[in-house]
């Protein structure tokens, strides 16, 4: 196990999960210090995943971009540089939605 944190999940949803991030081209881990089991294995089952966490975090060498910097601010810089936007608010609060395709 990964984690600090030991979780007892249902399997079959678990499975499912795993499967899917096993589909995944991209998992991007943003402000996780990867330390519930076993959801922080996830990752590992894509080909590739991009980790975003202000400290270091078991899964550092894994990934195949490792950020260590504020979550806001990293996102802030790169909408940024994607859109060019000088002035990007962000609201972001891990309370908010995702949508996973």
């Amino acid at each position: 196990t990964c984690g600090r944190v030991v979780l007892s999940v249902p399997r079959g949803p678990l499975r499912r999960a795993q499967e899917e991030a096993g589909r995944a081209d991209l998992v991007i881990v943003l402000g996780s210090s990867m330390g519930t089991s076993p959801f922080c294995e996830l990752p590992s089952y894509s080909g590739c995943f991009v980790l975003c966490n202000k400290q270091k975090t078991p899964y550092d060498k894994s990934a195949r971009v490792c950020i260590h910097d504020d979550v806001n601010q990293f996102i802030a810089r790169l909408m940024k540089h994607v859109f060019g936007e000088e002035d990007v608010s962000l609201d972001f609060t891990y309370e908010q939605e995702f949508l996973i395709l």
